[in-house]
């Protein structure tokens, strides 16, 4: 199985399956009130784009509760919650 093309980038062929770990939320995060960046729970698509086209992989289900990724610069002492479990569909 081929993992990398000429440019170095991964490559799947159909068939081809591999587990991939998200470590980075940034998209999914939102701003609250307290400007505290938020993790929600739910469904969010995963899309994946070469640059001039984009396929869905399906939907990445959050859950868990509402999780504080970045304190607010703001409030002091505002700590973290343990991150919720994802899963891809």
């Amino acid at each position: 199985m081929e993992y990398a093309n000429a440019e170095g980038e991964r490559v799947l062929h159909p068939g081809d399956y591999e587990v991939i770990t998200i470590s980075q939320s940034t998209d999914l995060e939102q701003a609250n009130a307290e400007g505290e960046r938020v993790l929600h729970p739910g469904d969010y698509e995963v899309i994946f784009s070469d640059g001039s086209a984009e396929v869905s992989a399906g939907l990445l289900t959050v859950s868990g509760a509402p999780t504080v990724v970045e304190p607010s610069a703001f409030r002091r002492g505002a700590g973290q919650q343990p991150s919720p479990v994802a899963e891809v569909a």
